[in-house]
């Protein structure tokens, strides 16, 4: 894979704002007042998903000349450990939308929309 640190800012803010509108729209389709805020939920959710799993490799990429500045190593290392524990709850909430993809029509999809939009 090829070095992705360059374009990391890019990349988190992306994943970011992906992450931001999932959210938003899947707490829309509760209300049930926008029929196309359920399935524009999830495709932003899984595209968040993805888009972090980018980032926190990009992330990783980043970190090696970013560390060389003095006195910034341990801000770097709590950033890189927030950034993983973002990668690990969006897939927890990218493997939910799936399995409410999976389940569709079954009583449980509305409860595991509750918990997806929780996170």
């Amino acid at each position: 894979m090829p070095d992705l640190g360059f374009y990391h800012p890019i990349v988190i803010h992306f994943a970011i704002g992906l992450i931001a509108g999932g959210v938003l729209l899947r707490w829309l389709s509760l209300t049930r007042r926008g029929a196309f805020a359920g399935p524009a939920a999830m495709t932003l959710i899984l595209l968040a998903t993805a888009a972090t799993l980018v980032a926190a490799q990009s992330g990783e990429d980043a970190h090696v000349a970013v560390e060389a500045a003095p006195g910034i190593a341990a801000a770097v290392h709590a950033h890189q450990e927030w950034g993983e524990r973002t990668r690990n709850v969006a897939l927890l909430v990218g493997g939910l939308e799936l399995l409410t993809l999976a389940l569709r029509g079954r009583s449980v999809v509305r409860t595991m929309s509750f918990v997806s939009a929780g996170f």
